[in-house]
């Protein structure tokens, strides 16, 4: 009995695990494609300005060096 719930409970978590790392991708894939897209004449890069008001937004303890060494 004990085998059956663990091994409905790891299939729910690695479902739920799936769902949330899909979901993370997908959202940094789109907010890549409005960054490359505010800079036109650029294709497959983000301006570094651009990048660092997001890692602002995301991570706001890194440091400018930091940001520059991503």
């Amino acid at each position: 009995m004990l085998a059956v719930v663990y091994n409905s409970f790891s299939q729910i978590e690695k479902d739920k695990f799936c769902k949330l790392f899909l979901h993370h991708r997908k959202a940094c894939d789109h907010a890549f494609c409005l960054l490359v897209a505010v800079n036109k004449n650029a294709i497959g890069y983000i301006e570094f300005e651009h990048f660092n008001g997001l890692m602002n937004h995301l991570k706001p303890r890194s440091s400018q060096m930091e940001r520059f060494l991503m």
